[in-house]
C-alpha cells in the first residue's frame, strides 16, 4: 500500500508554530505531493471565532503572496483540529491565524473582546533541482565561482573553462553578473540590465541561452547568476529618464543638508592649495590641519544648524500672530493639569516644560531633517499656550496683555525647544568630523589602508556620496534637485531592516557610509505604487535571469528591503518555481539572517571556510555545517499500519475524510538555516594570502566532507597568489585544468585532481544522504567522519591544516579509534608549493594571464589501517606535513542493510502487544519503586542510571519519561546514552523483567512483549557500541507506542476518539490499578486495586483508602470505561460497611479503620453514578456481598473470625443501612483505639459522633479532636506542641457532605418511584419516620440560609450569619455550626462539591457568583487553594519535613490551609460549567462556556506532558509552584475524566477535567514572589532531588535540599538583623537590597537570621544555618566590616560551627577539622564567617572592608570549593556565578582574583592597599576575574605601576572613580594621563576625581579632551587660593553632557569673588550664542574665570549653595 508522507505542524493555543526554534524548513516538492499537517487542538482560544489563513497555493492556481486561503476553526472538544495543505511548490509560504480571544469569565454582562490577527508566520519550502534525469539535492551541489569578465571571449574561451569545471566534479556554476557593465567595469555595477555583456555575448541573450544549455548537457552543470537588486551603475542610462529611481533632494528632501555638506567638502577638497593646505598627507599631522580647516571653511561656514533648529523669528511671529487673531490650537489632551482644558498652574511650568508642551503637541519635523528651518511649531497650538499664559489677545482693552511681552515669552521658550536639537546638530557634527578623519586616514596614511596618494581632482580627498547626473536634453526637464542621486554603500553594525538612506536616517549627512562610487543606490519605497517604472524594471530583469538560471546568489542581500525581494522572488518564481535562492547577508546578527531567511525563502547562506583564523575555528565552521551527530535518533513516527484507519483530518475544508494510506508522520526538525560552505569566495583572500598556500587542499578537503552545498571559486583549485581584484583587473583566466583532462590523484599545477574526487564524495554524499558526522579536532588536525545513517557507509577524512608557523612536520594525531568499524584506504596526498616572492612575482606579473603559483600534489603511503574484531585503527606512520589529506572509505560490518534494522525493530509490536491487559499494561508500562520491591519480594526495582539516577517507573514509561527529551533534543550526552554505550544493561533488564512476570500464573500474556523486545534487542546487539542509544531509543519508543495503542482500545470509545490531554489522563487509570502482594480489596484474595497516589501510597496498607478509591473511581473507572474494576471497588468497600460507614483505610479488609465522615458519601456518590452511567448499572443493586463485620452491628472482630463473612447483603440492603444508621445517629470509639492505631491522635479524637439535625435535614459529626473529611492533616509536632491537634477539623455540618447528601436521597426517591428500590424512608433515634423526598426537601429549604453569606448586610438577617465575623462575602459558607465559628466562613474549594452533585440547593445566580469569587480567589494554574487567601490562617507552602515551633506550619500542619490541591479542580470546573450553561441560550454562547473550561484546564495539559511520572501531582504550593512532598494522586483525575459527558457533543461521552504537575524526580527553579516582598531567585539544580521553601518578609526565597529532613531554629526572634535599605545605584538591579548588620544578642541565638521588613504580613520564617539549606539562600548583597574579636565564643556557637563544618557541601570531610579549627578560635570570634561560608556563593554583591586574615581564608576556601565543583571555564559556570561586585579594603591577593575569574564580576572597587601587595598577583586568573570589569573604583593607595596592571586586563572600562587624600603624596599626573590614555581613552564615558590636596588639581595635568566617549566628569577639588586654575578651559571633551563640581576654599569666602561669580553667570545665561545651561555644585566659594570656556554649551543645571544662587 502506498504511504502518505505528512510533516506535522502543531500550533499553540495563541496560533503560533509549537516547532523547535521555530524555523520551519520542508524539503522540496514531490509527486504525489506530501501534506504539511497543521494540528491545533479543537478547545484552543483561536477556534473561537478562528480561522487558519494560508497563502500556499493550491493545485493548478499561480502563487499570490497576498491571496491567503481561509479554513475555519471550529471548537471540537473531541479531539485535534488537523488542516491538511499539499506541498505543490517551493518558496517561501505564510501563515497566521484569527479568532476572537476569549473574554476573561464575568457573572456582569460580557463584554466582546475585538478579533485578533496572529504574526504572520512562515514556511520554507526548498527548491527541487535536477541535472539530467535526476534529483540533486540542495546539499549535493558542488558549486563553482567564475567572475564573468575573466572568462574571455565566448563560446571559445568559455568552453574550455566550462569542460574544465565540469571534469573537476562540479555540478553548478556561479556567475557574476553576465550583464553590461557600467563605467567602472565592475561586475556589479550594472549598466543595462535587461542586456546581457555585448563584449562577452555579441549574440546577446541567445549566447547565454545557447552556453547553458551545454553546460547542462555536455558539462554537467547547472547555471546560478548574480542578481543585483538595491543598485545601478552611476552612468545607466535610464536614470536620465528616470532620476525618481533613485535617493535625490526632491525624492528624499531629508538628504539635501547631506549634499550641500558633500558638495562643500569636494570644493574645499579642490581648494586645498588656495588655503595653504598640504595635499599630499604625509603624517596625521597633515592630516588634522585638514580636518581644522574643514570645520573652519566647511562647517562653520554651511550653517548646517539651520536643518536642525526652529526659526525663532518666524515661529514666534506666528504664534503670535494667531494668538492676536484668535486662532488658537488646543491639543485634544488638553494641557494635562487641573481645572478646564487642565490649564491649572500651566503659568508656573518651567521654561523647559513649556518647551516640551510644544514639542509633543504642536511640533513638525522631530523625526527627521528636511530644507533648512525645516522643523517648526504650530502657530495655533503655540496661541494656546499663550493665551493660558497672558489671556486672549484684545487690542480694545488697556490692560490686556500686549504683544511685546508674550513676544518675549514665547522667543524664550521656542530658544529653550532648540536646546536640544543645538545638541543634535553638534553631536552629529562631532560624528562627521570623527568620520571624515577616520576614513580620511586609512584611505591615505594606514599601512593597510589603499595608499591613495596625493589629493587631486581624480582622487578628491573624500569620496563623493552623490552622483551627479550630466545636464542634457534628457536631465534639463527634470527639477534640478533630482539630478544628484545618492550611491550606495554600506554601514559597519548598520540596521539590516533601515533605510540608510530613509528618512529617519542621518548617515548620508553623518558620513557613517563607506560608499561605492560607481552605483547609485535604488529607492524602491514600499509597493510598487511608490515607483512605478523602478519595480516593473527590475521585474523585468528578475524574470529575464530567472528564464535563463536555475538559481540565484543575491548580492548585497541584507542591503536590498526585504518588500522588494519578496516581489522580486514572487517575479522570479513565475518563471522558475523551483529556482534556488542563494544570498551573502551582513546583518550582524543570526536573528536578523533568520527573518531574511524564512521572509525569502533563501535556500542557503554563503559562509566561508576562509573566515576561520586557526585550526580550531575551521573545526567549528565544519562541526556547525557538518550535520548531525553520529547515531542521532530517528523521529519520525509511522502510524496507520492498518488499512482503513480513520483520519480526523480537515482536507480543503471538510472535517472527517476518510484517509486508506499508511501515514508516514515526520516532526518538523529543529533547523538552523542552511549553508552553502565555501573554500573561498570570489571576494575573499586566497590561503596563499591569508594562511599558508599548502592549506589550500585541506581546507578543501573539509569543505566538501561537510553536509551542506559547498563551493569554490576560479583560482582556488590553481593556487592563485592573492584575492583578485574584480574592479580593475583586466587579464583573463589560465587553469591547467581548462587545457588538459582531469585525473584524479597526483598532478601538477594545482590540486584539481584531488578536488575531483572530493567533489565526487561530497556529491555522493549529499545524494544519498549521509547526513550524519563526527569531528574531531587535535592540535593541527581535524578529522571528519560522515555516514548513512541507515547503511552505515561512510567516508573518513584526515586533515593536516597549514597555517602560518605550522612548519613541514607530521605533527602528532593520536591514533584513531573506529569501533565496529571497517575502513579502507581511498588515498593519501600532500600539496606542494613555491609560495616564494620570487614565485609570486613571477607570477603576478605576467600581463595577459591570471595564474597559480607552482604547486603539485603528491602521494603518500603514511596511513596505516589495524583491523581488529572489533574496530579499525588508523595512524599516521610517516611523513604528512601541513598540507596533507587522508580519504578513507568505511562501513560496519552487518550493518549494510541496517535500513532494514529500522524497519525490523519498528515492526510486529502491534501484534505482540494485541493481547494485554490493561493490568498486564501496568506491569508494562509503569510500576514505581514500592510496587516492583513489593511484586518480586523485594529482589527487584526500578532501574537505576549511573550520573543520572533511578527511573520513576520500573516499565515503559520510566524509560520513556527520559527518552522522549533525548530523542526530541537529540543529546547524545545524556547519561542513559552514555550508559548504553558502556554496556547492554538495560536490555538484559527490560527483557528479563518481563519474562519473570510472564513465569506468574496469569500473566502468560506477558510471554509476547518480552519475546519482542528480546527479539528487537538481540538484533540491535550486534551493532557498535555508538549506535546503541538509537536503536535502543528506537525499540523502545515502538514498544511503548504500540502499549500506549494498546491502552486505548481497551478503553471507551470516548477515550479513544477523545483528545491527547484526555487520553493520557485516561492511561493513569492503568497506572494507578495493579496487583500488589501486600495489598488487595479483600483479605484473602488477589485482586487489581486503586492505589491512593504514587509513590508513597502504592503498597501495604498504605495503597486502598476508601475516600480516595472513590473521589476517583469516576474518572478513573467509569470515565474509561473500566466497569468490571469498578464494580469490583464497589462490591469490596461494600462489604466492609460498618457503623453506617466504610473505612478509610481498608489494608484489605483485615484492620480496616473507620474515622472518615465523608468516604461513605462518596462511596455512595459512586454507586448512583454507576446505576447511571454503566450498562444495566442499576443490576448492582441487587448484587449479593459477603459482610465482613454484622450488619447493623458495632461489633469489631478479626478477618479470620468465623462471624466475618458469614452474612451477606444486597448493594441495596447497604445503600439503606448506610442512610438508617446516619438517620438514627452513629457513635462510636474506635476499635483499638490508642498509640498502637494512631500515635498523633488524642483519646478525644478515637470518638466518632454522626447525628442528623431533622430542623434543617443536615448531618452534624465529629469534634475538634479528629478531621473525619478529605482535610485531615493531623498536628504532629511536639516542638511546636501541635501533636493531636488536627489542621482542620471541619466538625459540623461540611458542604460537601450536605450535597452528597441531598444527591443520595434524591435518588433513592427517584428509584423508590421507579420500583427499583424497596425503601422509601428512615427511621430517627426518636422512632419517627422521615421519607427520602421529606429528608431531601429539609436539606433543600434550610441549604441558603444555612450556607449562603450574603453580598449585602442588609440582607443577613435572611440567613444564619454572624456579621461581626465575617471575612468575605457573596461566597457559600464551608461549615456550618464548627466547634470554631470562624471556621464557618472560611473560603474553600469544597462548596463546588456540593454544587456538582446538588445544583438544586443554589440559586444559580448566587452560585455563578460564588464561583467567580473562588475563580479570582483561589483557583491556580493547575489546583485550588485549600485556604482564602486573605484568611489569617493561610499558609500555602507544605513542608511536611519542618519541625520547627511554628504551630501552624510544624510537621506540614497546613495541609489544607493555602496548598493547591488538584483534585478539587475537577468539581469546581464542573460545577462553573453546570451553572455557566444555565444562563447561555445560543450555541455560541454554550460553547464559549466550554471554553471558558478547557483555558482552565491549560496549567495541568502542561503538566502531564512535562511530568516524569506521566500523570498529575497531590498538591502544589503557591500558584501552582512545586512541592516537595506531594505524590502523583489519583484523586486529581476524580472529574477531568468525567466532563467528556457535558464537553464532548456525544451524549454518551463522559469526560473529566483534571490538575496539574506531578513532582518530578530532579528539582527545578522555583520563584515565589509576593505584593510587598522581592524576591531573589533561587538556584537551579538538576541534580537535587527534593526541595523545601522558606518565605520571610524582607526576602522569599526558595531553599533547596538534598535531605527531606530539615532541622530547624527553635526561636527566630533575635539574631543578625537583615534590614532594608534604598538601593543607592540605579544600576543595580531592582531586588531588594539586604545588608548584614552586627546585632549584639548575636550570641544569645545562633540557628537562625531574622529577615523582616513591615510591609510583610506573612508569617516571618527561619533560615536556618543548616549548610544542605542554607547554601541556597539567595542573599543579594553581603557587607562585611572589622568585627568585635573580644567575646568569648558561647558552646551553642561551637557546636553549631561544628555542625556548618561537617556538614557543608563546599567542604571535603578531610578538611572539616582545620575549619573547625579556624572558625573556633577567638580570632574568628564572630559567627558572620559561618554565615558567610555558607551564603558567599550566590551573593550579588560583597563589601570587605577588613584585613583580617581568617576572613580572608573563609573567602578563599569557599571559593576554592566553587572551583572544585564548577567546570573550569568562567562561561559553563556563569548558573553559580552569581557575584556582580566586589568592594574590597585590605585583600590584594592573587588567589581572590583567581577564584574571582569563575565569576562574572564587573565591578571593583580597591581601597587602602600597600603597594607591595600588588607584587606577584597576576596569573591567569586575574586576567579572567578583570576582562569583565566595566566599573573600578581606585585611592591612593594604588601605584601607577597597580594601575597599569589592572587596566591592561580590562576589554572596556566605563567608569573610573580615583580619590587622594593629604596622608599620602600625589600621583605622578603624567605617568597617570598615560596610562589612562593608553588603556581607557575610546571607551570611558565616567570619570570621578577627588582629591583633597592642596596642589593644583589633576585637570592641570590630565587632557580631558583627549577621552572622545566622555559623557560625565565629576571633580572634586580643594584650593588654598580663590584664584587658583583650574585647568578646565579648553579642554573639555565635544561629548560632555553632565559636568559636577565640588569646589572648597579654605576661610570664609571673599564678597568680591561672589560678585565676580554671579557677574561671570549672567554673563553666560544671557548670551544667545550659549546653547546650553551649566550645572555647578557650589558649597562655598569658586572663581570662574578660568573655569567656563564660554564658546561652548554644557548640559548640566543644578546649584546649590543659597548664600550665591537663586533656584532659577
Amino acid at each position: 500500500m502506498a504511504s502518505q508522507e505528512v510533516y506535522l505542524l502543531p500550533l499553540t493555543d495563541r496560533g503560533s508554530p509549537d516547532v523547535p526554534g521555530g524555523y520551519i524548513y520542508l524539503p522540496p516538492p514531490t509527486n504525489p505531493p506530501y501534506l504539511l499537517r497543521f494540528a491545533i487542538e479543537g478547545t484552543s482560544s483561536t477556534c473561537r471565532q478562528g480561522s487558519l489563513w494560508v497563502n500556499m497555493p493550491a493545485v493548478g492556481i499561480q502563487f499570490d503572496r497576498r491571496n491567503f486561503r481561509e479554513y475555519k476553526l471550529r471548537p471540537d472538544f473531541r479531539r485535534m483540529i488537523e488542516i491538511d495543505i499539499p506541498i505543490i511548490a517551493a518558496g517561501a509560504f505564510a501563515f497566521y491565524t484569527t479568532y476572537t480571544p476569549l473574554p476573561d469569565f464575568t457573572t456582569s454582562k460580557d463584554v466582546s473582546p475585538t478579533p485578533t490577527k496572529t504574526s504572520t508566520y512562515y514556511i520554507d519550502v526548498s527548491p527541487s533541482l535536477s541535472l539530467g534525469k535526476s534529483l540533486l539535492p540542495l546539499d549535493a551541489l558542488s558549486i563553482f565561482s567564475v567572475v564573468s569578465k575573466f572568462m574571455g571571449k565566448y563560446p571559445k574561451d568559455w568552453e574550455k573553462h566550462l569542460k574544465g569545471i565540469g571534469e573537476r566534479g562540479y555540478n553548478m556554476v556561479h556567475f557574476t553578473p553576465l550583464t553590461e557593465r557600467g563605467s567602472s567595469n565592475s561586475p556589479y555595477s550594472i549598466y543595462d540590465q535587461l542586456k546581457f555583456d555585448p563584449i562577452c555575448f555579441p549574440n546577446g541573450e541567445g549566447d547565454v541561452a545557447e552556453m547553458l544549455r551545454t553546460m547542462e548537457t555536455e558539462h554537467g552543470l547547472l547555471g546560478l547568476t548574480d542578481v543585483v537588486w538595491n543598485h545601478t551603475a552611476d552612468n545607466s542610462q535610464w536614470l536620465q529618464d528616470h532620476p525618481e529611481a533613485g535617493y535625490n533632494a526632491e525624492t528624499a528632501p531629508w538628504l539635501e543638508s547631506a549634499l550641500e555638506l558633500d558638495t562643500a567638502l569636494l570644493a574645499f577638497g579642490a581648494d586645498l592649495k588656495t588655503y595653504g593646505l598640504p595635499t599630499l598627507l604625509t603624517s596625521v599631522d597633515d592630516l588634522i590641519k585638514i580636518m581644522d580647516g574643514i570645520k573652519t571653511k566647511v562647517i562653520n561656514s554651511l550653517k548646517l544648524w539651520q536643518y536642525y533648529v526652529v526659526n525663532v523669528e518666524r515661529d514666534a511671529q506666528a504664534a503670535i500672530k494667531a494668538w492676536i487673531e484668535g486662532e488658537i490650537t488646543v491639543p485634544t489632551a488638553g494641557f494635562g493639569g487641573s481645572g478646564i482644558g487642565g490649564i491649572e498652574g500651566v503659568k508656573d511650568w518651567t521654561l523647559k516644560r513649556k518647551a516640551d508642551f510644544l514639542l509633543e503637541h504642536g511640533f513638525t519635523g522631530a523625526s527627521g531633517l528636511g530644507s533648512r528651518y525645516f522643523r517648526q511649531v504650530d502657530p495655533g497650538v503655540g496661541a494656546a499656550l499663550l493665551t493660558v499664559l497672558f489671556g486672549r489677545y484684545d487690542s480694545t482693552d488697556q490692560g490686556a496683555p500686549s504683544s511685546g511681552g508674550a513676544s518675549s515669552a514665547i522667543t524664550k521658550i521656542l530658544n529653550e525647544l532648540n536646546l536640544q536639537f543645538y545638541r543634535e546638530y553638534d553631536a552629529d557634527v562631532s560624528e562627521i568630523m570623527e568620520q571624515v578623519f577616520n576614513r580620511t586616514k586609512y584611505v591615505r596614511l594606514d599601512e593597510h589602508g589603499p595608499n591613495a596618494g596625493p589629493i587631486t581632482s581624480e582622487s578628491p580627498l573624500i569620496e563623493t556620496y552623490f552622483t551627479r547626473l550630466p545636464i542634457n536634453a534628457k536631465t534639463k526637464k527634470h527639477n534640478p534637485k533630482s539630478l544628484a542621486l545618492v550611491n550606495n554603500g554600506w554601514i559597519w553594525a548598520a540596521d539590516a531592516m533601515k533605510d540608510n538612506a530613509g528618512p529617519t536616517s542621518k548617515a548620508y549627512l553623518r558620513r557613517e557610509v563607506i560608499v561605492w562610487g560607481d552605483c547609485v543606490k535604488l529607492r524602491y519605497g514600499q509597493s510598487p505604487a511608490d515607483n512605478p517604472f523602478l519595480w516593473e524594471y527590475m521585474a523585468r530583469y528578475t524574470r529575464l535571469m530567472a528564464k535563463h538560471f536555475v538559481g540565484f546568489r543575491i548580492d548585497n542581500c541584507h542591503s536590498t528591503p526585504l518588500v522588494v525581494a519578496e516581489y522580486l522572488l514572487d517575479e522570479a518564481r513565475k518563471v522558475r518555481p523551483n529556482i534556488a535562492v542563494f544570498a551573502e547577508l551582513f546583518t550582524g546578527s543570526e536573528e536578523m539572517d533568520f527573518v531574511f531567511v524564512e521572509r525569502l525563502g533563501i535556500s542557503a547562506l554563503i559562509r566561508e571556510a576562509m573566515q576561520a583564523w586557526s585550526t580550531a575555528e575551521i573545526s567549528r565552521l565544519v562541526h556547525r555545517h557538518g550535520g548531525r551527530p553520529i547515531g542521532s535518533f530517528a523521529t519520525d513516527e509511522v502510524s496507520g499500519n492498518d488499512a482503513g484507519s480513520q483520519s480526523n483530518v480537515t482536507s480543503n475544508g471538510t472535517n472527517g475524510t476518510f484517509n486508506p494510506k499508511k501515514e508516514i508522520i515526520r516532526k518538523i526538525q529543529q533547523s538552523s538555516v542552511h549553508a552553502l560552505f565555501m573554500d573561498c569566495t570570489h571576494d575573499n583572500e586566497m590561503p596563499a594570502q591569508k594562511r599558508d598556500a599548502r592549506d589550500t587542499l585541506p581546507n578543501a578537503a573539509l569543505v566538501n566532507m561537510c553536509a551542506c552545498a559547498t563551493g569554490s571559486v576560479m583560482g582556488y583549485d590553481e593556487i592563485y597568489p592573492k584575492l583578485i581584484e574584480i574592479v580593475h583587473e583586466d587579464r583573463l583566466y589560465a587553469s591547467p585544468y581548462s587545457e588538459n583532462a582531469v585525473e584524479i590523484g597526483e598532478g601538477e599545477g594545482g590540486i584539481g585532481g584531488v578536488k575531483k574526487l572530493l567533489n565526487q564524495i561530497h556529491v555522493l554524499m549529499g545524494k544519498d544522504g549521509y547526513d550524519e558526522t563526527h569531528i574531531h579536532h587535535e592540535g593541527e588536525f581535524v578529522t571528519v567522519h560522515r555516514v548513512h545513517p541507515h547503511s552505515r557507509k561512510g567516508f573518513f577524512a584526515i586533515a593536516h591544516t597549514a597555517f602560518p608557523g605550522y612548519g613541514t612536520g607530521s605533527g602528532s594525531l593520536s591514533p584513531v579509534h573506529l569501533t565496529g568499524t571497517e575502513a579502507k584506504l581511498i588515498g593519501s596526498w600532500m600539496l606542494e608549493v613555491d609560495a616564494s616572492s620570487e614565485a609570486k612575482e613571477k607570477v603576478l606579473s605576467d600581463k595577459t594571464w591570471l595564474k597559480g603559483l607552482p604547486s603539485r600534489v603528491v602521494a603518500l603511503e603514511s596511513t596505516k589501517i589495524d583491523s581488529k574484531a572489533d574496530e579499525t585503527v588508523i595512524t599516521i606512520t610517516g611523513n604528512f606535513p601541513p598540507g596533507s589529506i587522508a580519504l578513507f572509505e568505511t562501513s560496519i560490518p552487518g550493518a549494510e542493510h541496517s535500513e532494514g534494522l529500522d524497519t525490523f525493530v519498528t515492526s510486529g509490536a502491534k501484534a505482540a502487544f494485541s493481547q494485554l491487559s490493561l493490568v498486564d499494561l501496568n506491569f508494562v508500562l509503569y510500576r514505581c519503586e514500592a510496587e516492583e520491591r513489593d511484586f518480586s519480594g523485594g529482589k527487584d526495582g526500578v532501574y537505576s542510571i549511573p550520573n543520572y539516577g533511578p527511573l520513576v517507573y520500573a516499565g515503559l514509561q520510566g524509560w520513556w519519561s527520559i527518552l522522549r527529551n533525548v530523542i526530541r533534543n537529540n543529546d547524545l550526552g545524556h547519561p542513559i546514552c552514555n550508559h548504553l554505550r558502556e554496556g547492554q544493561w538495560p536490555l538484559d533488564y527490560i527483557v528479563q523483567r518481563l519474562e519473570h512476570i510472564a513465569e506468574r500464573d496469569g500473566f502468560s500474556s506477558l510471554r509476547q512483549p518480552a519475546k519482542w523486545l528480546s527479539e528487537k534487542f538481540d538484533a540491535i546487539r550486534k551493532i557498535p557500541s555508538f549506535l546503541l542509544p538509537r536503536y535502543f531509543a528506537l525499540t523502545i519508543q515502538t514498544a511503548y507506542s504500540a502499549s500506549w495503542d494498546r491502552g486505548m482500545e481497551l478503553m471507551n470509545d470516548d477515550v479513544q476518539k477523545g483528545q491527547g490531554f484526555l487520553q493520557k489522563l485516561a492511561m493513569v487509570s492503568v497506572q494507578q490499578t495493579g496487583y500488589m502482594k501486600s495489598a488487595s480489596l479483600y483479605p484473602t484474595k488477589s485482586v487489581p486495586c486503586l492505589a491512593a497516589g504514587l509513590p508513597h501510597f502504592s503498597s501495604d496498607w498504605a495503597r486502598c483508602w476508601g475516600r480516595d478509591v472513590f473521589i476517583s473511581l469516576r474518572g478513573l473507572l467509569l470515565g474509561t470505561g473500566r466497569y468490571a474494576d469498578a464494580r469490583e471497588h464497589i462490591l469490596a468497600f461494600a462489604s466492609v460497611l460498618k457503623h453506617g460507614m466504610i473505612p478509610n483505610l481498608l489494608s484489605g479488609g483485615k484492620l480496616p479503620r473507620y474515622n472518615s465522615r465523608d468516604s461513605i458519601w462518596f462511596f455512595l456518590q459512586n454507586i448512583q453514578d454507576y446505576t447511571k452511567i454503566v450498562p444495566n448499572g442499576i443490576d448492582i443493586m441487587k448484587e449479593n456481598v459477603s459482610r465482613r463485620f454484622l450488619p447493623y452491628d458495632d461489633t469489631y472482630f478479626e478477618f479470620d473470625d468465623k462471624r466475618a463473612y458469614s452474612k451477606s447483603s444486597t448493594v441495596e440492603e447497604i445503600v439503606q443501612e448506610a442512610l438508617q444508621r446516619h438517620a438514627t445517629g452513629i457513635s462510636f470509639r474506635e476499635a483499638n483505639a490508642g498509640p498502637n492505631l494512631d500515635m498523633q491522635m488524642k483519646s478525644e479524637g478515637f470518638q466518632i459522633d454522626v447525628k442528623v439535625d431533622w430542623e434543617t435535614g443536615l448531618i452534624f459529626g465529629g469534634n475538634q479532636y479528629n478531621c473525619g473529611t478529605w482535610m485531615d492533616k493531623m498536628g504532629e509536632s511536639d516542638k511546636a506542641g501541635s501533636r493531636g491537634v488536627p489542621g482542620t477539623p471541619r466538625d459540623g455540618a461540611a458542604i460537601e457532605i450536605t450535597g452528597l447528601l441531598h444527591s443520595t436521597l434524591v435518588w433513592v426517591a427517584q428509584l423508590h418511584g421507579r420500583d427499583e428500590y424497596k425503601h422509601d424512608r428512615v427511621t430517627t433515634s426518636e422512632g419517627h419516620t422521615v421519607t427520602f423526598t421529606e429528608w431531601a426537601s429539609k436539606v433543600e429549604k434550610s441549604f441558603e440560609r444555612c450556607y449562603y453569606v450574603p453580598i449585602d448586610p442588609k440582607e443577613d438577617s435572611n440567613y444564619d450569619v454572624n456579621s461581626a465575623i465575617i471575612n468575605r462575602r457573596g461566597i457559600y459558607k464551608d461549615l456550618y455550626r464548627a466547634g470554631k465559628e470562624y471556621e464557618d466562613y472560611q473560603l474553600r474549594a469544597n462548596f463546588p462539591i456540593a454544587m456538582t452533585v446538588a445544583p438544586k440547593l443554589f440559586t444559580p445566580e448566587k452560585a455563578l457568583h460564588a464561583l467567580e469569587l473562588a475563580d479570582s480567589i483561589i483557583r491556580g494554574p493547575t489546583g485550588m487553594a485549600t485556604l482564602d487567601p486573605s484568611d489569617l490562617n493561610y499558609r500555602p507552602y507544605y513542608i511536611n519535613s519542618e519541625d520547627s515551633t511554628d504551630f501552624a506550619t510544624s510537621k506540614g500542619r497546613n495541609y489544607h490551609q493555602g496548598p493547591e490541591w488538584l483534585w478539587p479542580t475537577g468539581f469546581f470546573l464542573r460545577a462553573l460549567l453546570k451553572f455557566d450553561l444555565m444562563r447561555r441560550t445560543t450555541n455560541e454562547e454554550r460553547t464559549e462556556a466550554f471554553q471558558q473550561i478547557t483555558r482552565r484546564l491549560e496549567g495541568c495539559k502542561k503538566a502531564i506532558d512535562e511530568n516524569s511520572w506521566a500523570g498529575l501531582t497531590e498538591l502544589t504550593n503557591k500558584h501552582g509552584s512545586y512541592c516537595a512532598d506531594s505524590i502523583l494522586d489519583i484523586k486529581s483525575y476524580q472529574d477531568i475524566l468525567q466532563n467528556a459527558a457535558i464537553i464532548l457533543p456525544s451524549a454518551a461521552s463522559k469526560l473529566g477535567l483534571t490538575a496539574v504537575a506531578a513532582a518530578s524526580s530532579t528539582t527545578s527553579t522555583q520563584t515565589i514572589s509576593d505584593a510587598g516582598s522581592t524576591a531573589a531567585t533561587a538556584l537551579s539544580s538538576s541534580s537535587i532531588q527534593s526541595s523545601t521553601f522558606i518565605t520571610s518578609t524582607a526576602i522569599t526565597t526558595t531553599l533547596v535540599t538534598s535531605s527531606a529532613s530539615v532541622i530547624s531554629s527553635p526561636s527566630m526572634e533575635a539574631s543578625t538583623t537583615i534590614t532594608e535599605v534604598t538601593p543607592s545605584s540605579t544600576n543595580m538591579p531592582s531586588y531588594t537590597v539586604l545588608g548584614i548588620r552586627q546585632n549584639k544578642r548575636l550570641h544569645e541565638k545562633y540557628s537562625s537570621i531574622l529577615l523582616e521588613t513591615a510591609r510583610d504580613r506573612e508569617l516571618l520564617q527561619n533560615i536556618i544555618l543548616e549548610p544542605r539549606i542554607a547554601y541556597y539562600v539567595n542573599l543579594f548583597e553581603i557587607n562585611i566590616s572589622r568585627f568585635d574579636r573580644s567575646r568569648t565564643i558561647p558552646e551553642a556557637e561551637l557546636e553549631l560551627y561544628h555542625r556548618a563544618c561537617k556538614d557543608s557541601p563546599w567542604i571535603p570531610d578531610e578538611e572539616a577539622p582545620k575549619w573547625h579549627h579556624i572558625l573556633t578560635t577567638s580570632q574568628a570570634s564572630d559567627p558572620i564567617y559561618s554565615l558567610l561560608m555558607l551564603l558567599l556563593p550566590n551573593l550579588r554583591i560583597l563589601w570587605l572592608e577588613t584585613d583580617d586574615v581568617v576572613l580572608q581564608f573563609c573567602i578563599k576556601s569557599i571559593l576554592d570549593r566553587i572551583a572544585v565543583v564548577c567546570p573550569s571555564t568562567p562561561e559553563e559556570v556563569r548558573p553559580l556565578g552569581r557575584l556582580r561586585e566586589v568592594r574590597i579594603s585590605g585583600i590584594f591577593h592573587h588567589e581572590f582574583y583567581s577564584l574571582l575569574a569563575l565569576l562574572t564580576v564587573q565591578t571593583i572597587a580597591i581601597y587602602n592597599i600597600s603597594n607591595h601587595d600588588t607584587d606577584g598577583i597576576w596569573d591567569d586568573g586575574t586576567d579572567r576575574a578583570l576582562s569583565n570589569l566595566t566599573d573600578l573604583t581606585i585611592d591612593e593607595t594604588l601605584s601607577t605601576e597597580g594601575l597599569v596592571n589592572i587596566l591592561r586586563r580590562v576589554k572596556a572600562l566605563r567608569s573610573l572613580k580615583c580619590s587622594w587624600t593629604p596622608e599620602f603624596p600625589p600621583p605622578q599626573w603624567d605617568s597617570y594621563e598615560n596610562v589612562l590614555l593608553k588603556y581607557t581613552k575610546h571607551t570611558l564615558d565616567r570619570l570621578e576625581l577627588r582629591t583633597h590636596m592642596q596642589d593644583d588639581p589633576p585637570t592641570k595635568f590630565i587632557k580631558l579632551q583627549h577621552f572622545s566617549k566622555l559623557k560625565e566628569i565629576n571633580l572634586s577639588f580643594h584650593f588654598l587660593e580663590a584664584d587658583q586654575s583650574i585647568g578646565l578651559a579648553g579642554n573639555l571633551p565635544d561629548g560632555v553632557e553632565k559636568l559636577d563640581f565640588h569646589l572648597t576654599a579654605n576661610g570664609d569666602v571673599p564678597g568680591e569673588v561672589a560678585s565676580k561669580v554671579m557677574e561671570k553667570f549672567e554673563i553666560m545665561i544671557e548670551d544667545k550664542s550659549m546653547r546650553g545651561r551649566l550645572s555647578i555644585l557650589q558649597e562655598f566659594s569658586v572663581l570662574l574665570s578660568d573655569l567656563i570656556d564660554f564658546s561652548r554649551p554644557l548640559f548640566c543645571c543644578t546649584m546649590r549653595d543659597e548664600k550665591l544662587w537663586d533656584d532659577e
